[in-house]
């Protein structure tokens, strides 16, 4: 398995600016206040450094399985909703998993938007029907679909938190993707909703299964 570590550029001002701001404190504070910096300030900016190097951290990975169905995030299996026509997977991540999304199959991207919406909580959403039914149909979003080879068109939603604001794609319209590329980030606590038309597939996860985005079959 071929695993590259990187930082996506979403987080680099965030990594940029405590380092920026550490350096004038160094060359500013008097000494009678260099002490206190050494104790108080320095652990702060170094804490929050490595907490957004891990925040921040993504990875190519290779898919478990060739000409398989790919999770698109990193995260558990929340919910799996499947009807007639269609299969739609909640993946929850979690602060400590890798927030950005992959392409769960290769082809074109046909559509792209973000959507405002509310803040409903996420984290706490496991006894409250009524709170993910929220979370999931009104909270900011983004969206993207992906026409593959084959002619089918598969979704994947980027729905914030309270904190998670703001759901960034980045890819264009009519991008050619190939399985496993970066498709976005959320920031700081999410869930991800991916639905795929309903084949001769067979179903290789269940409820509570944790996944890995570009890496976990989800379906074969």
């Amino acid at each position: 398995m071929n695993l590259k570590i990187r930082i996506v550029h979403e987080g680099l001002y965030l990594l940029v600016l405590p380092i920026a701001i550490l350096i004038i404190l160094l060359f500013n504070l008097p000494d009678y206040y260099f002490s206190l910096f050494k104790c108080i300030f320095f652990p702060i900016f170094l804490g929050l450094n490595l907490f957004f190097l891990f925040f921040f951290r993504d990875f190519r990975r290779t898919p478990d399985i060739s000409d398989a169905i790919i999770s698109p995030a990193d995260g558990s299996i929340f919910k799996i909703d499947e009807r007639d026509d269609y299969y739609s997977f909640y993946i929850r991540l979690r602060m400590r998993n890798v927030h950005t999304q992959k392409a769960p199959i290769s082809g074109r991207v046909i559509f792209v938007k973000r959507v405002k919406g509310r803040r409903h909580k996420i984290y706490f959403f496991v006894k409250s029907k009524n709170r993910f039914n929220k979370a999931r149909l009104k909270n900011s979003r983004a969206i993207i679909r992906i026409q593959g080879e084959s002619g089918d068109i598969v979704e994947v939603i980027q729905i914030c938190g309270i904190w998670a604001r703001r759901a960034r794609p980045c890819v264009e319209l009519n991008q050619l993707l190939e399985q496993g590329d970066r498709l976005g980030i959320i920031m700081f606590g999410s869930l991800v909703k991916f639905t795929i038309q309903k084949k001769d597939y067979k179903l290789m996860v269940k409820v509570g299964d944790k996944v890995k985005g570009g890496k976990s079959v989800l379906l074969l």
